[in-house]
């Protein structure tokens, strides 16, 4: 029995690694190796790292896109700056007391494995952001004050320091802030203090240092364009030119054009990171002139593609890693949603048919980069509604970052409203970011079921194939204002074959046993769910994360299909008549395209 579940684990392992590139394993060995030096001589590395940064130019508070990096700190920590200043932390809907500033007690246990994510947000300094923009001396020494403590008792050495506080994540993202926040301070006329100041800039060159020499290459995506952006604000703000800033000018576009994809989508497949990544690269094409002309269209289709990933409430859908309140508001970053008609980003595998408010988002794209696809979710050919500018059919958001049950249930299909097979999984998600086997999904571009709707969309997922040998497809037909008609469809018959809704506002325990009070609820009347072919399994009340850590209750939905199709509707308006004449229809046509799956093995 050992034995075979080490060889499972075995197995898993070489499913996830064997995606890697050469160049990312290359990296890989040299970024550990470095850290372990780090870990056993912490002094010997310090002087090294201080050595490094005294030959970079040093850095003048001239952070040219100051104003955009200020209205997003504030927008993330404006409301806990009073608490912030007394010891008390906010981040991620969740505050610790970590004692009076600055000595603050930067290593405290906060359980979950010490949960990563939160001392990475203690780390980057954002706070520091909207309180050195008030322009207040205290304020500035108070920062300096800080950053020291945190230089001495919170520095790369630190144990534990090196999964948080000193990754290149971390470090470009300090350069940023506390750039901004110096700038920010001397454009609101705050009075000098050299001694306060250089201790800014000498962190700020530290950081530069070592982002550069242990840029993340071997993650790549979102974290090396992180770590360039920051690189190239710092080339902006520096007083003289730096050592490796050609290598940078030429890095930092090639990067941000292998993960912006030629409809703009970000390769990592999450709206998120896609709002994320616009705010870098505007910042990095602003602050550094060697990229601006460089990374202008790059920037112009990102945006683009953002706008296609919007809600009518102008926030971002959730499918995979994604939650509002990280990433800067879409309309900070010029994204609106297009008010009527039909977005299909054809290579990132996302479509959104609107129009009178109503709005449907859909998830028909690969999980991701293959070699690190840390941030997929199980959600192929998941759809989420907005009804009158109201979100209605919700995805499940993001709870964790912290390996354990709650991460895999997040990950899993059974979390999304796409169709899928009872206790299986379309990809072997496990840990917190690691992925070994794994489907795929892709929009459907032509159908015999085209003229069926307004505005229709359809997408394919072979997640099951490697299983069960059962193919997937989804048809979505919206008529603006009256109905959405969804059909599911397996490529053959299984017991196992089931879609689940997750509606909000959710039922109360009360009503999912009363007919008449479920007739009464405002849910039910503004929204009303059909089977037309198939039946209705389950009803319960569940939970979903649209902010990270934030729960809010909603009503998940179970629906079994009637052989291999299952037919619904979800009605808002007037209903359509002859629908199950044209679900009927539609299923026919998906039977077409999932046959199609030994066609596309071969190519």
């Amino acid at each position: 029995m050992v034995f075979g579940t080490k060889l499972g684990r075995a197995g898993r392992a070489w499913r996830t690694v064997r995606h890697l590139t050469a160049r990312q394993w290359a990296w890989r060995l040299r970024n550990r190796g470095a850290r372990a030096v780090i870990v056993v001589r912490p002094r010997l590395f310090e002087r090294w790292l201080r050595r490094q940064a005294a030959a970079l130019p040093p850095p003048e508070p001239r952070m040219a896109a100051a104003d955009r990096v200020v209205r997003y700190q504030t927008y993330l920590h404006g409301a806990h700056l009073q608490e912030m200043r007394a010891g008390r932390f906010t981040f991620l809907n969740r505050t610790v007391d970590l004692g009076p500033w600055p000595a603050l007690d930067w290593r405290v246990d906060l359980g979950e494995a010490n949960n990563p994510l939160w001392r990475m947000n203690l780390s980057y300094f954002g706070y520091l952001v909207p309180m050195l923009a008030e322009g207040r001396l205290t304020s500035l020494r108070a920062a300096s004050a800080l950053i020291k403590d945190f230089d001495m008792n919170n520095g790369p050495g630190a144990p534990g320091a090196l999964r948080d506080a000193w990754t290149p994540f971390s470090t470009a993202i300090r350069i940023v802030n506390l750039l901004t926040a110096w700038t920010a301070y001397r454009r609101t006329g705050g009075p000098p203090d050299d001694a306060a100041e250089q201790v800014i800039a000498e962190h700020v060159r530290r950081c530069a240092a070592f982002t550069w020499w242990l840029r993340e290459e071997e993650l790549g995506f979102n974290h090396l364009l992180k770590n360039f952006a920051g690189l190239a604000v710092y080339a902006g703000c520096a007083d003289g030119p730096l050592p490796w800033q050609d290598k940078l000018s030429r890095a930092l576009p090639a990067c941000a054009d292998r993960q912006i994809l030629p409809d703009g989508g970000h390769v990592e497949r999450s709206p998120m990171y896609q709002a994320l990544m616009l705010q870098d690269l505007e910042v990095a094409a602003e602050c550094w002139p060697p990229v601006t002309e460089a990374l202008a269209p790059v920037v112009d289709r990102t945006r683009t593609a953002l706008s296609a990933m919007l809600h009518p409430d102008r926030e971002i859908a959730l499918f995979n890693d994604a939650w509002i309140g990280e990433a800067p508001p879409p309309a900070d970053l010029g994204a609106s949603p297009q008010p009527e008609g039909m977005t299909a980003l054809r290579e990132t595998g996302y479509a959104r048919p609107s129009g009178r408010g109503d709005a449907v988002l859909f998830d028909a794209g690969p999980v991701g980069p293959d070699s690190n696809p840390g941030h997929a979710h199980g959600d192929f050919l998941s759809f989420e509604l907005s009804v009158h500018g109201e979100r209605r059919v919700v995805d499940t958001g993001t709870p964790t970052y912290t390996a354990g049950s709650l991460r895999d249930a997040c990950r899993s299909a059974h979390a999304h409203n796409g169709p899928r097979l009872d206790k299986t999984e379309p990809i072997e998600a496990w840990a917190s970011f690691r992925v070994g086997a794994r489907g795929t999904a892709w929009l459907v571009e032509e159908s015999e079921a085209a003229n069926l709707a307004p505005l229709w969309l359809a997408g394919v997922t072979d997640g099951y194939w490697r299983q069960a040998g059962i193919m997937t497809g989804r048809w979505l037909g919206l008529w603006p204002g009256r109905q959405l008609l969804v059909v599911d469809r397996w490529s053959k018959v299984d017991a196992r074959a089931r879609t689940s809704l997750l509606l909000a506002p959710s039922l109360d325990a009360a009503a999912l046993h009363s007919p008449e009070r479920m007739r009464s609820l405002p849910f039910r009347s503004s929204l009303r769910l059909e089977v037309l072919r198939g039946q209705e399994i389950s009803q319960a009340v569940d939970w979903h994360w649209p902010r990270f850590g934030a729960a809010e209750p909603v009503t998940r939905i179970t629906l079994a299909p009637e052989g291999e199709t299952l037919l619904f509707r979800l009605v808002w308006g007037e209903p359509v008549a002859h629908s199950i004449t044209r679900g009927q229809a539609a299923s026919a046509a998906l039977a077409a395209h999932l046959a199609e799956r030994p066609l596309r093995r071969q190519r």
